[in-house]
């Protein structure tokens, strides 16, 4: 089936779950996806096994109400946050560049972006790219009318911590 065929069946199905069950769910299977069932290490680590989910999963974020954005951020921190080899993962992935635009596509949910920023701040000490970098300074800019935007000090308090 691979990675797309599975993209357009969740996708069908989302449109279809009106109760919001399935959306749980399907962030329950990217995660246990992600780490191939194997939740956690002797060590208390979570170590991602599957890393072509992670693009997968960062796009799916659009589809999901504000309460299950915050838990996929959640549970997502204790996966990259003490472990040097899933930051990697993640940063071959692209996802920092798919925080980003979830960034920009969210400016005004400041609490979401906070979070998606604490996940941009532990994957930008690893490693950020010249593309990532311009996206980053652009969504500094400020707008038409010369206003800053919201979550500004945040992202500036972010890159200082890269």
């Amino acid at each position: 089936m691979g990675y797309d065929g599975l993209k357009r069946l969740v996708f069908r199905a989302l449109q279809a779950d009106s109760s919001g069950y399935l959306r749980c769910r399907i962030i329950d299977l990217l995660f246990s996806l992600l780490i191939d069932d194997q939740y956690l290490r002797k060590d208390g680590q979570y170590m991602i096994q599957s890393p072509d989910v992670l693009p997968f999963l960062f796009q799916l974020c659009d589809h999901f109400e504000d309460n299950l954005k915050h838990d996929l951020m959640d549970t997502f921190i204790p996966f990259v946050e003490n472990n040097t080899l899933n930051r990697s993962l993640c940063c071959q992935q692209g996802v920092v560049y798919l925080l980003l635009e979830i960034i920009s596509k969210n400016k005004d949910n400041l609490p979401y972006v906070a979070k998606v920023i604490n996940v941009l701040e532990i994957l930008g000490t690893h490693s950020i790219t010249v593309p990532e970098l311009k996206l980053l300074f652009f969504l500094l800019q400020e707008d038409v009318n010369g206003l800053r935007p919201r979550m500004q000090i945040l992202l500036l308090c972010a890159l200082e911590y890269m």
